[in-house]
């Protein structure tokens, strides 16, 4: 049997402090940029990559990375021909060879919209190609491209005109020939307006999609069983909340394959519009529970990032305090109820946009988002939420109120202790390189402090990240299994 070498990493800081960090500036700085429309993922390595518009570009679509604590120049992902005006909606996934994988829509100049598409190689950007069958009548707009299970899926919603019914469509990446296949319309031809949506893929490749349909306000949710897509089914209740129109719905696939979505609406005869988070039962959808604490300014497109049924992230903006700012939030849910609201972005005359949430292997959560300042010169910000500091246990003083310790395994078995000194339960979660939940342990709650023990085999060799929370207390470490 081999033996494994583990290194023990330290994540954190050396002060028990954790939260959300103070936003950077992502985007390079300069009058008339036009830096909107960021999109972000979270590698291997926890280096966040984030995608925007950029009009000081060309209208192109440009790359950071943050590396060692610091975002690196900007560079153009893919020069654009002449026909093409602008590269708009970026999205980006982690695609079914683990690399970042990126999704667009491209703005003709005769009117038209297609959906380009490329991938990081390793050392660079692939060449661009066509999501959608190419079409000079027709517009394609805001894709979504998500993997899981080995399969990689792309929806995206078009129409031949701004005033015809739009649709949603979704297409499959073909492994085999290397492109993607033949487009299926996944909303009914019902004559209504279908847009705004989003999709997820489950750990057996199963891809699941919301988007909005209007007139009737509805979020309305189908998967593809593997002869075509399923009737529709409604995620919200419109007479008791309507989405909005512009409801942005997104959605995420817990560790245990549930689905949730979030959404912006509004209680039946309300005038302000708030956030709400919907769970997918094996029973159907249940009820819609409000995520923002707030009843009198407008919320605006919300976003989602998912681990397990309770450890679920959202972030919003809101519109109406300060004047008629926009101003970034985020909560967590932890199964029971969502916490109270966070601010991400600074005081000051800016109007935040749209925020994107991507988690990091280690669980927890970075977001972009792009913010006009009074001059309208917009530009990209960043925060992430930071783990407590990890004690040396099992000294536990001037540890900290939570302390969490890796040992050398044996005999490939992985042993983790931690210690809480709250009378909160502690809950201990281990991810493999990619950010997939692989074990899970809670201990309950103790009168005066707790202990998680956690003991179990190492599926293979490689990195891993455990963390440990109490309460609002969160430890990380990472970890790298090497076989001899």
């Amino acid at each position: 049997m081999r033996n494994l070498l583990v290194l023990v990493m330290v994540v954190s800081a050396a002060s028990y402090g954790q939260g959300w960090t103070a936003q950077e500036q992502v985007s390079a700085p300069g009058p008339s940029r036009q830096n909107i429309q960021p999109t972000l993922l979270v590698d291997g390595d926890g280096i966040p990559w984030a995608v925007w518009h950029s009009l000081g570009r060309n209208r192109s679509l440009v790359l950071s990375r943050r590396i060692q604590g610091v975002w690196t120049s900007e560079t153009i992902v893919s020069p654009h021909p002449p026909e093409v005006r602008a590269q708009l909606r970026p999205a980006l996934t982690r695609g079914t060879d683990g690399q970042p994988w990126l999704v667009w829509s491209n703005a003709m100049t005769d009117n038209d919209n297609d959906v380009g598409f490329c991938r990081w190689t390793g050392t660079a950007w692939s060449d661009e190609l066509l999501v959608n069958q190419p079409d000079s009548s027709e517009l394609n707009f805001a894709p979504r491209v998500a993997s899981g299970g080995g399969r990689a899926w792309c929806v995206w919603y078009g129409g031949p005109t701004d005033i015809s019914p739009y649709a949603v469509y979704a297409s499959e990446w073909d492994s085999t020939r290397d492109e993607w296949a033949a487009e299926t319309q996944v909303s009914p031809p019902d004559g209504f307006h279908h847009w705004w949506c989003d999709v997820a893929v489950g750990a057996d490749g199963t891809p699941h999609v919301v988007w909005i349909e209007v007139p009737h306000y509805r979020v309305l949710y189908s998967r593809w069983d593997g002869a075509g897509w399923t009737a529709p089914e409604s995620v919200n209740t419109p007479d008791s909340v309507r989405a909005s129109p512009w409801g942005n719905p997104r959605l995420g696939v817990d560790s245990g394959g549930g689905l949730h979505v979030t959404y912006t609406g509004a209680d039946f005869g309300a005038t302000s519009r708030d956030v709400y988070h919907v769970r997918r039962t094996p029973s159907g959808w249940g009820s819609s529970t409000k995520v923002s604490r707030d009843s009198l300014y407008q919320e605006w497109y919300a976003d989602i990032a998912v681990v397990a049924s309770d450890d679920i992230w959202a972030v919003w903006n809101r519109q109406g305090e300060g004047s008629d700012e926009f101003r970034l939030y985020a909560s967590h849910y932890d199964g029971t109820r969502w916490s109270a609201e966070a601010r991400l972005d600074n005081s000051g005359a800016t109007r935040d946009g749209m925020p994107d949430a991507a988690l990091g292997p280690d669980g927890l959560p970075h977001v972009s988002w792009d913010a006009d300042d009074v001059q309208g010169d917009a530009q990209v910000y960043h925060s992430h939420y930071e783990s407590s500091a990890v004690g040396e246990y099992p000294t536990l003083s001037g540890s900290g109120p939570l302390s969490l310790v890796v040992a050398t395994p044996v005999r490939r078995r992985l042993r983790v202790r931690a210690v809480s000194l709250t009378s909160s339960c502690v809950e201990v979660r281990v991810f493999d390189g990619l950010g997939r939940p692989i074990a899970h342990h809670v201990a309950p709650a103790g009168a005066r402090m707790t202990e998680a023990l956690l003991d179990m085999p190492l599926p293979t060799s490689g990195l891993y990240f455990i963390r440990a929370r109490s309460g609002p207390l969160v430890a990380t470490e990472k970890v790298i299994a090497v076989g001899n």
